[in-house]
């Protein structure tokens, strides 16, 4: 079965990095959510990085997880939250900043590692209420969604990179 097949139509594009274009169907009022993949690619205000888009839009809280230094730093300059400078190479990291942090929504754009998630199970994101995960190629849009649907979340859009080359999105999964 090819991922036209599993997967929904796609319902929106993305036009740009600035936040408030790629996360622009996040629903996060009142949320707690940890952005898995918060760096700043490139964005010199708060309001278009995802984080300081996510509290723009009624999150509660922000945890927030990056790779690189520099931008947590930036981070903890700039906005209130929790910060964390982890490079993300395991499932056992996700399931653990999860258990600690208890967040009721989950963005993942950790660059093509997204599979990670994959063996999360249902007790690990028991909390959980929405998945906003970027996918880097139709195999890992298929993976995610399928593995997302076996643990009870279901497709609310999917929305396509309009630029760059390959299949990328953003899956936006509720439960």
């Amino acid at each position: 079965m090819n991922s036209l097949e599993v997967i929904s139509e796609v319902t929106g594009f993305i036009l740009h990095e600035r936040a408030s274009v790629h996360y622009r169907a996040i629903q996060c009022e009142g949320e707690t959510v940890m952005d898995l993949g918060c760096g700043r690619w490139g964005m010199t205000k708060l309001e278009d990085t995802s984080p300081g888009f996510f509290m723009s839009r009624g999150a509660d809280k922000i945890i927030g997880v990056d790779k690189s230094n520099a931008d947590v730093a930036w981070f903890c300059g700039n906005l209130p939250g929790v910060w964390i400078q982890e490079n993300l190479l395991s499932t056992e990291q996700i399931r653990s900043l999860i258990s600690i942090h208890k967040p009721t929504l989950l963005k993942v754009d950790i660059e093509g590692d997204e599979i990670l998630l994959t063996s999360l199970l249902q007790d690990d994101l028991k909390g959980i209420r929405k998945l906003v995960i970027e996918y880097h190629s139709e195999e890992l849009e298929e993976m995610v969604f399928v593995w997302a649907e076996e643990i009870g979340f279901t497709q609310r859009e999917n929305h396509r990179f309009s630029y760059g080359q390959g299949t990328k999105g953003v899956l936006y999964l509720d439960r």
